[in-house]
């Protein structure tokens, strides 16, 4: 192993993907995140999953996916693989400070109840509809006397 690959061996091992997303004006969604995979966004539809205890990272939106070097290519394009590793070389030491995302979900829209429902009435149970026991009635009348059941359309 050369000189050069045992350094972005250990830079790999030393700068977590995390911390270059929170860098990139990414921050975590704990709510969407497990134990495994971080889920940062940044703006409108932008994603990035962390996986792999911080070394790996996956695109959801796109094939994109790798270790920390390709991430930070990811990000910045622009920069060639020497760029990179001096990047990481300032990166090393330091832990993600996990910042949260700000979620913008809209209000659960409501359905507006059917005719029909408002006919019969609110729900089961109310005057217009079957409750729990009528229902439970019912069918124990239909499978006593074999009608619907498997039994009953052989025979």
């Amino acid at each position: 192993m050369s000189g050069h690959d045992a350094e972005l061996v250990q830079l790999k091992a030393a700068v977590s993907c995390a911390l270059l997303l929170e860098r990139g004006g990414y921050s975590l969604d704990r709510k969407d995140s497990t134990k495994h995979c971080l889920k940062y966004r940044r703006g409108a539809g932008e994603v990035v999953i962390v996986n792999h205890g911080g070394q790996g990272w996956w695109d959801p939106m796109s094939d994109a996916k790798g270790d920390v070097s390709i991430l930070m290519q990811h990000l910045n394009p622009s920069l060639n693989f020497g760029q990179v590793c001096k990047h990481l070389r300032g990166l090393v030491g330091m832990a993600p400070s996990y910042p949260e995302a700000e979620r913008m979900r809209e209000p659960p829209r409501r359905r507006p109840k059917s005719r029909r429902h408002r006919q019969l009435g609110s729900g089961y149970g109310s005057a217009g509809g079957f409750g729990a026991d009528q229902r439970h009635t019912a069918l124990k009348k239909q499978s006593s006397s074999g009608a619907h059941t498997c039994a009953g359309l052989h025979s």
